[in-house]
């Protein structure tokens, strides 16, 4: 008899149990997780926390697989004597938000661990939560981070190796002839006026049209890869050309010279100012080439309107393209050989890389039939491309137009390599042509962030973005980018 009263009284009290259980929330909903990237380097981790409950400050661990995660940000909570651990502990109600340092560049998982209770006498285990979240590259987070004296001397870095690109060193020659040709005596000090000229209009020009195509929320890149506009670079470079040969003195117009020559003064002004237009001109010329590389800065210009930074960073990253040119013009007195028949040789030369290179930058304009090496199939719209990205496969999303030099180089030689092809067995290849610019391809560069080709988007089989490459990757590098979508 005893027996049985004491089974029925356990099974009150195990029945008790069971329903006080139920009316506690699960840890998931008690304890509501949710995390973003707020800069390039910066995760921020928030727990949404239901009223009756609090979490442990000294409870939170942070790890990344793909990234670094450096000291979490906890902010101080409120004192609370737990009785579980008899002792004050630091809590949280309602919201907290970590902040947590990230150092690596592409997509990785975060894992948080957690821990809570409930003020009616319930503690959870500790709670795992995860997402998978992209970092920024170095320059793009020390671009996010708006400090203009990390930004400049950076960009100025930047900008110096863009100097000894095919694009920029022709300009070379170019501004030594001006500087040679000029009727004063060519001096240090003159020189220095001189290239100083050219370079302030090159790099005023450069950062004022990239301030305004991020405001208007087109990129560089997308408008200086028309067809139209990439034509009229290679007849420049074409034009320039023959003045190496030649064929015409590169020189002021005679209508401004006859009225350099009304007095000294006005025509140290005038030439400076003719010079400075020449190097406006060649701040469009170079633009192409160099396009590629702004592209995070433009993206950033035209998220946040932040004119300031924007404009600092492709300032300098202008004024270190120049850094040759002023070598030139330093070295226009006694550093700089005097003219003589090797100058010949050496503007032929020149002139062989500027015909080069704009048969190199006119190649994509030629008329052909685009066939891949690889066997993509096209999207058209945003709609068909998330048709595809439901079918739960891993797809890789190549962005392509006929004018694009880059996307050629990657169909001939990283596609076509055997590695790449293996390494992307099994994904769905789609490909999106942008030749023709029309409002579908906008939108579709638009919704990622896209200023125009080449650009490689990879995606796992939920449509999330692994990862993505802006610009050429020869095969090797590439076949370690797609490691990403196994």
């Amino acid at each position: 008899m005893m027996r049985r009263i004491l089974l029925a009284l356990l099974l009150a009290v195990l029945g008790l149990a069971r329903a006080v259980a139920q009316d506690f929330l699960e840890p998931e909903a008690a304890f509501r997780f949710s995390a973003r990237m707020a800069d390039g380097g910066t995760a921020e981790v928030s727990f949404d926390i239901a009223d009756g409950y609090y979490m442990y400050r000294d409870r939170f661990r942070f790890s990344a697989d793909g990234a670094k995660v450096d000291a979490p940000q906890l902010p101080p909570g409120k004192l609370k004597f737990d009785q579980t651990f008899g002792k004050e502990v630091e809590t949280y109600r309602h919201r907290v938000t970590v902040r947590v340092p990230v150092q690596g560049e592409g997509p990785f998982v975060l894992r948080v661990t957690s821990q809570g209770c409930a003020d009616a006498g319930l503690c959870y285990s500790p709670m795992d939560s995860g997402v998978t979240l992209e970092a920024a590259a170095p320059l793009a987070q020390t671009l996010q981070g708006g400090q203009l004296l990390k930004i400049v001397p950076l960009f100025l870095l930047l900008g110096l190796g863009l100097a000894f690109t095919p694009c920029v060193l022709p300009m070379v020659p170019i501004l030594s002839s001006i500087i040679v040709g000029d009727s004063a005596r060519p001096s240090r000090k003159r020189g220095l006026l001189l290239s100083g000229a050219y370079s302030l209009g090159m790099a005023l020009v450069y950062t004022g049209f990239g301030i305004a195509a991020g405001l208007a929320g087109e990129g560089l890149a997308a408008s200086l890869q028309r067809p139209w506009v990439i034509g009229g670079f290679a007849l420049l470079l074409s034009a320039l050309a023959l003045s190496m040969f030649g064929v015409y003195e590169l020189q002021l117009p005679a209508v401004l010279q006859s009225r350099l020559a009304d007095s000294a003064n006005r025509r140290t002004a005038g030439k400076l100012a003719g010079v400075f237009g020449m190097g406006a001109v060649s701040a469009l010329m170079v633009g192409p080439c160099v396009a590629a590389p702004l592209a995070g800065a433009l993206v950033y210009i035209s998220q946040t309107r932040d004119v300031l930074v924007g404009g600092s960073a492709l300032f300098a990253m202008a004024a270190g393209m120049s850094v040759p040119l002023v070598l030139v013009g330093v070295s226009a007195g006694s550093l700089l050989p005097r003219a003589g028949s090797w100058m010949v040789w050496v503007k032929r030369g020149f002139g062989v890389m500027l015909l080069a290179l704009a048969a190199w930058m006119a190649l994509p304009l030629l008329p052909n039939r685009h066939v891949s090496a690889l066997p993509f199939k096209q999207v058209a719209n945003v709609q068909q491309l998330e048709a595809e990205l439901a079918k739960g496969r891993p797809v890789m999303l190549d962005f392509y137009a006929d004018w694009c030099v880059s996307c050629k180089e990657m169909e001939k030689f990283t596609f076509s390599a055997a590695p790449v092809k293996a390494a992307l067995e099994g994904a769905v290849l789609l490909q999106t042509d942008v030749t023709s610019n029309s409002n579908e391809d906008k939108a579709l560069l638009k919704r990622y962030g896209l200023f125009g080709p080449p650009a490689i988007i990879l995606f796992d089989g939920e449509g999330k973005e692994l990862a993505r490459v802006i610009g050429y990757q020869d095969a090797a590098r590439f076949q370690q980018t797609l490691a990403k979508l196994k």
